[in-house]
């Protein structure tokens, strides 16, 4: 800008104190008088014409020109030797080496001439000015979505380069992206983008064999390089994109059974396990009326589960040399779905085990027969004096005898109907019948009143069965929510 102001200077030097005996009745222009121009330009063209205003004709016209901004200037030849008043004379111009040059900038042109006093001169300036000084030569940006990105189902998108030159670019693409997060994108290294145009390359992001789930950022480092006039011009451009780094199927498992983490799955795993074991009757743990009820929105639940899950891990790095909850994959996925499964499966299969024989001597069942029900009340602590209770059951109205001990928090509880005896007319019958209701009067132990009736009943002198009137047809695990009054304890057997 220093130069420009010092040719506009010298501009009005001469305009104003012409030499003596000089005129400057003629004009000088250079059309056009100021020209946009790229770096990339090769060459500009304009003319320069001086015209004759005066009344007397001009000979031995010359031009020259003036310029501090490196400007390359060729200058053709006048179009005439000879202006008569009114006629013009016109210099070609050729403006070159433009990407060397300072831009903006401006050139002084210097017309000489002859008239017929002396020689005379005649001045005007070119200005050469950016064309979309806020535009940058090459542009970058990088589309797609890259959310829950896994190496299964890798992240697609698009790296797009804008060229506003009018030289072709060479771009080279370097990508970085975290270490055991993402894998290397697939993206080209090296692609042209022609000259006033866009192109796309696609690029694929796949997350690492294990990795660390969370939001990480992708960077790619674009080097563009062109070439005009005698130099090589370079940028260097960052594009960025945030992407999400997930394992397959893990957010939809997560999700499906309602467990907040991947590192407290094992636990819950086991735990969801074992209940579908016992929901499904295996080894008899559903007729137990006083097992934990332990569901997802329970304390006990989690302690249980993120201990267990706490183990889990330990067990798990010891056996594969990995520490999932750092670093996981599908394959630790897998290999906790199916591990926790198998030891929800194991310690069932146990425990069913260990307490079948407890099980079969003290825990109801609703195949139990009468005797065999009274022996279950002897071993349960309990006399033939049980609360009586009444229930809906099936918008029915039933009644029958609670046969073991209800605890604070319990859901379930054993029912059972009457047990009725019918006893035969022979004297050793009807002697037996008579010792047995002594007994019973006498509130004798369940399981004396059992042994009595299993000899009776072996010797063919009494029946025993349920009495199922108004009541259920045989034992009963009832919700106690069912329950809907409580009466005096009775006697269970009549």
């Amino acid at each position: 800008m220093k130069n420009s102001r010092y040719l506009a200077q010298l501009v009005l030097l001469f305009v104003f104190f012409p030499e003596p005996g000089g005129s400057q009745a003629l004009t000088l222009e250079a059309q056009p008088g100021s020209i946009a121009v790229a770096p990339s330009y090769s060459e500009v063209q304009t003319r320069v014409i001086l015209k004759n205003t005066t009344s007397n004709a001009i000979t031995k016209p010359s031009l020259s020109f003036l310029s501090n901004d490196g400007l390359q200037v060729e200058l053709g030849e006048p179009s005439s030797k000879l202006a008569r008043p009114g006629q013009i004379i016109v210099w070609p111009v050729k403006i070159k080496n433009i990407g060397a040059a300072r831009i903006p900038g401006s050139i002084l042109f210097d017309a000489t001439y002859h008239t017929s006093k002396a020689d005379q001169h005649s001045f005007t300036a070119l200005s050469l000015t950016p064309i979309d000084a806020s535009q940058k030569p090459v542009e970058a940006s990088l589309e797609g979505n890259f959310d829950a990105v896994s190496e299964q189902r890798p992240g697609s998108g698009y790296l797009v380069v804008t060229n506003n030159l009018d030289v072709p670019v060479d771009i080279t693409v370097n990508p970085f992206v975290p270490e055991n997060v993402f894998q290397k994108p697939s993206v080209p290294s090296t692609f042209k983008v022609r000259a006033r145009s866009m192109a796309k390359t696609a690029i694929e992001l796949k997350a690492a064999k294990r990795i660390t789930p969370g939001t990480y950022p992708v960077l790619l480092e674009l080097t563009a390089e062109w070439n005009w006039g005698n130099h090589k011009e370079q940028r260097l451009l960052v594009v960025s994109k945030q992407a999400s780094a997930g394992v397959f199927f893990e957010s939809e498992l997560l999700k499906a059974l309602g467990v907040p983490s991947f590192l407290v799955l094992p636990g819950c795993l086991v735990l969801f396990t074992m209940q579908l074991f016992i929901t499904l009757g295996f080894a008899g743990l559903k007729n137990e009326s006083r097992l934990p009820q332990l569901t997802v929105n329970t304390p006990g639940f989690w302690v249980l589960a993120i201990t267990f899950s706490g183990l889990f891990a330990f067990a798990y790095y010891f056996c594969t040399g990995n520490n999932y909850l750092i670093r996981y994959g599908l394959d630790d996925l897998r290999n906790v779905w199916l591990s926790s499964i198998l030891i929800g499966a194991i310690l069932v299969l146990v425990i069913g085990w260990v307490t079948n024989t407890r099980r079969r001597e003290l825990v109801p069942t609703s195949h139990d027969s009468p005797v065999s029900m009274l022996k279950k009340i002897a071993r349960n602590g309990l006399s033939i004096l049980l609360t009586e209770v009444r229930f809906k059951f099936n918008n029915l109205d039933l009644h029958g005898f609670v046969i073991e001990r209800i605890d604070d928090g319990q859901q379930l509880v054993w029912i059972a109907p009457a047990i009725i005896t019918n006893w035969g007319t022979s004297q050793e019958a009807l002697d037996a019948q008579e010792q047995f209701q002594d007994d019973v009067n006498a509130r004798k132990s369940p399981l004396k009143l059992a042994e009595e009736l299993e000899k009776a009943a072996e010797k063919g002198y009494a029946q025993v069965q349920w009495d199922t009137q108004a009541s259920i047809p045989n034992p009963f695990h009832l919700k106690i929510d069912a329950i809907t009054e409580y009466r005096q304890p009775g006697v269970i057997v009549n």
